[in-house]
């Protein structure tokens, strides 16, 4: 009994050593002299992540002697930070023989006290793994709401036809001949599955204005995002729906791709979890499908957030016209889905890093493209919330020409970096990221890629995770070395700094509701704590203000 006791005691003592043992994954306030201490050999978890690095092919021998020297390549020229992709061809995504390389790249890592950190999908974006999601757990793929079926019918016609399947609303759109759109009537739905309906004999007579009718049915089907795969059966690098991503809005299809894929790697390198491996990478989780976003208990959670039902309203989403009531509805339900994808899909992922013992870094997909991220993200702060390492995509959207330069319209955000150091200022996270480098090369002596380091590094970031150049061609060992200095010294910099927090950063909307009381309220139990500090290091966020008064959590929401 005595020994339990003890045992149990050193856990929480273990909890307190670790983050002091990685300061990086801390907030804190250094002296000058400390951090001038630091800028020349910054510690290598400040560096830059670079490259993609893979290593593929039919022997397996030359894969491990090509890891070797590439890894001594790398840290001979002070990088010390690498992204393990699972690249194309064998060995082939998550098998026994991939396994088995990525126990001996971390082997190598070490040695050379390297840090990794791992690719979750095979290309991208994630939640697809690789094929496996779709070919396993079909049930759990990514759903869509849609009105895809339109039947064109005359005035008087009597219209009988089953109801396809999954139908979630009816409706007949009464339209001029220019197409203009006069009238839209909501058609119930049967409860034996056999519409039976009489069009209106409006526009029938020669003395009356003609109309014309067309039935349309919004139902919720199976749709993906496009994914592209390292190994597609077809031998191509086809960005399609072929390999579904899984229904970001049910946890339990979160669970089943850590299963196939975190897991995996965690049965095999887990050991070194937290030390040579940082965390897992994401990238770009999005709804970029032709409907809405759909899950099957869509419908019970809004009725529970709103306290009304939504299925009355879906029609009119689809039919142009929208009543103000309507209106209302679909900001509702953007509301509802978006904090179901926060809780379910990314508040799984950060839930599972944080139990063991890594951390989870993403970004997301159309940040520079302010009405786009809304209609496929939702709501960047909440998509971010409980994400320990935030980050943005800046491969070639923002380039010296761009900064600061309104382009007359709403639709280019040339601030995006922001987006991510506004995320570490009102949540509380010690490091953001950007991706960067792929459309102008890894080449930091370019201009473009000088420009956009300096930006990006003012953005408070903690990393950059440099792509391949163009053509697919990897940094040269001089560039890795220029490049990985430079983001070290950065960030070192820039990262140690105690942020202000501040409300209303950019967006002052998106701000307002990240500050304010969230989709669900309080902060989960895993997210608490020093290292996944949910609150910002000063205290909470300031309540927000509009015209000095504070607007009530609800209004926020």
């Amino acid at each position: 009994m005595k020994k339990v006791l003890i045992a149990l005691a050193m856990v929480p003592l273990l909890a307190a050593v670790l983050p002091a043992q990685r300061p990086w994954q801390q907030i804190t306030a250094p002296s000058l002299s400390e951090v001038a201490a630091n800028f020349k050999a910054p510690p290598h978890e400040y560096g830059a992540i670079q490259p993609f690095m893979s290593w593929n092919g039919p022997d397996a021998k030359d894969r491990m002697a090509r890891i070797v020297q590439d890894l001594d390549r790398l840290a001979a020229n002070g990088v010390f930070m690498v992204n393990v992709s699972p690249g194309r061809g064998e060995p082939m995504y998550l098998t026994p023989a991939h396994m088995d390389q990525m126990k001996f790249v971390v082997q190598e890592a070490k040695k050379r006290g390297m840090k990794l950190w791992i690719q979750d999908e095979s290309d991208y974006p994630s939640g697809f793994a690789g094929g496996k999601m779709i070919q396993q757990y079909p049930q759990l793929c990514m759903q869509g709401i849609v009105a895809d079926i339109h039947v064109r019918v005359a005035p008087g016609q009597r219209l009988t036809m089953p109801a396809p399947p999954d139908t979630l609303a009816i409706m007949a759109l009464e339209t001029t001949r220019d197409q203009q759109l006069h009238n839209v009537i909501a058609i119930p739905l049967p409860s034996d599955g056999q519409l039976k309906w009489i069009v209106p004999n409006e526009g029938s007579t020669p003395n009356e204005p003609h109309y014309d009718w067309e039935v349309v049915f919004v139902r919720h089907i199976y749709v993906s995002s496009p994914t592209r795969a390292f190994n597609r059966e077809d031998g191509t690098r086809a960005k399609d729906g072929l390999y579904s991503l899984i229904d970001y809005l049910d946890p339990e299809a979160t669970r089943a791709f850590l299963k196939v894929t975190h897991e995996t790697y965690r049965q095999a390198v887990g050991d070194e979890f937290g030390k040579t491996i940082l965390g897992f990478f994401g990238d770009e989780p999005d709804y970029s499908i032709s409907g809405m976003p759909w899950t099957p208990k869509l419908l019970e959670e809004f009725q529970a957030r709103k306290g009304y039902d939504l299925k009355p309203y879906i029609p009119q989403f689809f039919a142009g016209k929208l009543t103000d009531e309507a209106q209302r509805a679909k900001a509702d339900y953007w509301d509802v889905w978006s904090g179901i994808f926060r809780n379910s899909f990314f508040g799984t992922q950060a839930e599972w890093c944080a139990k063991y013992n890594v951390e989870y870094l993403v970004h997301l997909n159309h940040e520079e493209t302010m009405t786009a991220l809304v209609r496929s993200e939702g709501d960047f702060f909440r998509d971010e919330r409980y994400v320990q390492v935030p980050g943005i995509d800046n491969l070639s959207q923002l380039l010296p020409n761009l900064v600061h330069t309104p382009d007359g319209t709403w639709r280019i955000n040339n601030n995006f970096p922001k987006l991510a150091s506004s995320t570490a200022h009102l949540f509380g996270k010690p490091k953001v990221w950007t991706e960067g480098a792929g459309g102008t090369g890894g080449d930091l002596a370019g201009s473009g890629n000088r420009a956009r380091g300096r930006h990006d590094s003012r953005i408070r970031s903690g990393a950059r995770r440099p792509r391949r150049g163009r053509g697919g061609k990897r940094p040269g060992a001089n560039r890795d070395s220029r490049l990985g200095a430079h983001a070290a010294e950065a960030r070192t910099s820039v990262a140690l700094a105690h942020p202000p927090v501040r409300g209303g950063g950019p967006g002052r909307t998106g701000a307002a509701i990240a500050a304010g009381t969230e989709w669900r309220g309080a902060l989960p139990p895993w997210a608490s704590g020093s290292r996944h500090a949910g609150t910002p290091a000063r205290g909470r966020a300031r309540p927000a203000r509009r015209n000095g008064v504070e607007i009530p959590a609800r209004a926020r929401t």
